[in-house]
């Protein structure tokens, strides 16, 4: 969501970014090169062989088809670009604000002085701050910098096993991966800053884990 900040901010940490703009950068431009070669090869399909239009329709269709599938996973086009454009930003930051009687925790970055919000949600919705390794590390059995910090919060239709049952949790991934020891670092600041702003985070049984108190009134209602 691309807005200007309604109520002034009541706390701000900034956050490292995902990185991987140099791979998407290359990456968007192959896209756009064998897309354009496509499109030249159906505009004068008539001059070219068969097997080169085949290919060029095949091209288009799985670019459109992947997208499509990327957009409809990231919960709609609109926030695909959003997440993309995270990519390319050098700010991100988690502020607290004011709003509507409620404390509200937007996670977001900005470009060219200009603020887009990629999650913005009442601080009682959160309901834990995880990290662990990634695959890599963990089909390998070795540590790799692959870690990354999570943000599971309430979200009506998601389910999540949390080892007692299912939960309607979503997930959000803060910061960028890096090895064991900077992503607790990272996990354990980002906790502190919630807890100063009032979310109730305690160790949870999984290890690696903070969560709020169940029985706080403030949460949401299963």
């Amino acid at each position: 969501m691309d807005r200007t900040t309604e109520h002034p901010a009541l706390a701000r940490m900034e956050i490292p970014g995902p990185g991987g703009a140099w791979f998407l950068l290359v990456f968007s431009l192959l896209l756009l090169f064998f897309g354009g070669l496509a499109c030249y090869y159906l505009v004068y399909s008539k001059n070219m062989p068969n097997y080169a239009v085949t290919g060029a329709t095949l091209y288009l269709l799985l670019v459109i088809a992947g997208v499509w599938c990327a957009a409809l996973l990231q919960g709609g086009f609109r926030q695909y670009l959003m997440n993309k454009g995270a990519t390319l930003a050098s700010c991100h930051f988690v502020e607290i604000s004011q709003g509507d009687g409620q404390k509200i925790a937007c996670f977001g970055f900005s470009i060219r002085n200009r603020r887009y919000d990629q999650l913005c949600i009442p601080i009682c919705r959160i309901v834990a701050v995880s990290w662990g390794a990634g695959q890599g590390s963990e089909s390998s059995g070795r540590q790799r910098k692959d870690w990354m910090v999570a943000l599971w919060y309430h979200s009506p239709g998601a389910r999540r096993w949390t080892g007692e049952g299912w939960s309607e949790e979503a997930a959000f991934m803060v910061g960028r991966g890096g090895s064991s020891g900077e992503t607790a670092a990272f996990g354990q600041k980002l906790v502190q800053f919630l807890q100063d702003a009032g979310v109730e985070l305690v160790a949870g049984e999984r290890e690696l884990e903070f969560r709020v108190n169940e029985d706080d009134p403030r949460l949401p209602e299963k």
